[in-house]
Parts: structure tokens; sequence; C-alpha cells
């Protein structure tokens, strides 16, 4: 099993510039996304928190799966645990997208790569809009 987490944003200032390309300020936030990856040994499918994976509920998770495949050829088991709320504009989607980078470079026994995971979190973001 391996596992990875992201912490959720905050945007001091600028929230609505950001929308028009403007730069704005923002942090990072004591609260975490946390993704677990395991191999998983008893279904023939990849799962999420122990339910059939669906491609088109979580868009975002499927390109990165797709960006950064295991090496093995078993489905995965991936657990999502955070405690940013959602719908909360503190960047949960983003943090888990970030994570799961994280976790899928370790599974593939990559070095974390914080650029890549940066790249293709956006990547998967804008994919899922």
């Amino acid at each position: 099993m391996v596992k990875a987490s992201a912490p959720g944003k905050c945007i001091l200032f600028g929230e609505h510039a950001v929308v028009y390309g403007q730069p704005a300020l923002a942090c990072s936030i004591s609260q975490r996304m946390t993704i677990e990856l395991e191999v998983e040994e008893t279904f023939d499918k990849w799962r999420i928190d122990g339910r059939t994976f669906n491609p088109k509920k979580h868009p975002h998770i499927d390109f990165l799966r797709k960006q950064l495949p295991p090496i093995a050829e078993q489905p995965i088991h991936i657990r999502i645990r955070g405690s940013i709320p959602k719908a909360s504009g503190l960047g949960s989607s983003a943090a888990l997208s970030v994570a799961l980078c994280g976790a899928l470079q370790q599974l593939r026994g990559e070095d974390l790569n914080p650029m890549q995971a940066s790249e293709l979190s956006h990547r998967a973001e804008a994919n899922a809009q």
C-alpha cells in the first residue's frame, strides 16, 4: 500500500480575479486530502472506497490513472480520506488530484516529482470541467 496527501488552499486576495487570468494570493491550510492505493486482490476492477470505480463520476481520477498507469496490470483500490469540506472553495478536488499523483508515482516506483504532479493535476482539473 502507498499513501500520499496534499493540503487544501485559501485564496486570501484576488479570488474573483483569477477567473479573468489575474494573479491572486493564496496559502495552504492544515486540512488535507489523503489517498491510499492498494493492489486489488479480490475484485477485477478499480474501486474507490469499496465501490466500483465510475470514470464518468470521477473524470479527474480517470485522467490521472491513464497518465500514470500502475506498472502491474492488476486493478487498484483507492481510499480517499480528507478533512477539506467539499464545495467550500478550499481546493478539495485539487488536493485530491495532487495526492493521487503522488500515490501513483510511488506505486510506479518513481521518485516523487512535484512539478509533474502540479502539471498533471492542473490538466486533470481542467479535463474534468
